[in-house]
Formats: C-alpha cells, sequence, structure tokens
C-alpha cells in the first residue's frame, strides 16, 4: 500500500490502516475489498481528500496494481490531479485552482464541466470520463473511482488533450 498525497498526517491514515488490516489478516477479507472497505464510504473520506492510495496485490495468478481515488468536489474529477488547464494551455494552474461540476449533479461523473479559478476561463464542451477511469460499482461509493497503477503516457496526457480540443470562453 502507497500513498500519493504531498503532506499526509499518519492520524487520518491511522484508522482506515487498522481497519485493512483487520479485514485482511483477521477476516479474511480479499486486499482490494478491504481497501474499498477501509477507506471509502459514508464518513470514511477524510484520508481520501488528502491521498489517493494505490494498492498492489495478488489476485489469484495476476499481481495487480490499482489507485483508489475520491472525486474531490473542488478539483479532483475523478480522483485525477490535473496539471494543466483544459481551458488554457498557457495557464499553469496551482492545486485547487481547477473546478467542475458533474452533469445533473450525477455522483459518478460521466461528464463533466470545467473551469479555471486562475485563469477565470470555463471549457464550452462537456467532458466524458475517460474509459481506463472505473467507478467502484456499488451506491456506497458514488464518488469513488480507480485506476490501474502506473498510468500509461496516454492516460497521464488525458488533460492536454482535453485543452486541445476545447472551446474557451471567459465568463
Amino acid at each position: 500500500m502507497g500513498f500519493t498525497g504531498v503532506a499526509i498526517l499518519a492520524k487520518t491514515l491511522t484508522s482506515p490502516l487498522q481497519q485493512l488490516a483487520r479485514e485482511v489478516f483477521i477476516n479474511g477479507v480479499d486486499p482490494w475489498r478491504a481497501t474499498l472497505m477501509a477507506f471509502g464510504g459514508y464518513g470514511r473520506t477524510r484520508a481520501m481528500l488528502h491521498t489517493p492510495v494505490c494498492v498492489v496485490f495478488r489476485d489469484r495468478n495476476s499481481i495487480e496494481a490499482r489507485v483508489f481515488r475520491y472525486s474531490h468536489p473542488k478539483s479532483y474529477p475523478w480522483g485525477i490531479q490535473f496539471t494543466t488547464c483544459p481551458c488554457d494551455p498557457a495557464c499553469n494552474p496551482l492545486p485547487g485552482d481547477l473546478r467542475w461540476k458533474g452533469e445533473n449533479s450525477d455522483k459518478v461523473h460521466e461528464q463533466i464541466k470545467l473551469w479555471c479559478v486562475r485563469c477565470k476561463k470555463r471549457c464550452d464542451e462537456w467532458v466524458r470520463k475517460p474509459s481506463w477511469i472505473n467507478d467502484c460499482g456499488t451506491k456506497y461509493l458514488q464518488h469513488f473511482f480507480w485506476t490501474n497503477h502506473p498510468l500509461t503516457e496516454e492516460q497521464r496526457g488525458f488533460m492536454s488533450r482535453v485543452a486541445r480540443s476545447n472551446r474557451i470562453s471567459t465568463r
């Protein structure tokens, strides 16, 4: 298990890690399901507000590496941290500068609209959730997603492609 956040407080991870260990080593739950139980769901988003969780585990005859992500309402749609502005490639946003809204307040966010508070530009087009971002598939984890780890170069370049394909407006 690993964490990709910049500044992570140990006290935010203690309780979910204890639950994860209990589920895997005492109750015999598979590591991926135990991760979903320990870090996801109502009342358990505190750690996920600060960091995605990377889990490496054995699934039958293969080794899997997944990143469990929380779709943060201010800056991380689908749990992905955007490093470039989707509205203006010349803009260099800081964390928290990019905002988004899901279509019809949909918790799975099949489509989103983006805007940047730094350059004050909005993307006119809806951005569709890429197929490599998976929802967790339960009604209890509606704001949670996962991706394989590591992301491919094409997947890491997702936002720069979105920036080139969107029309831009200033409002």
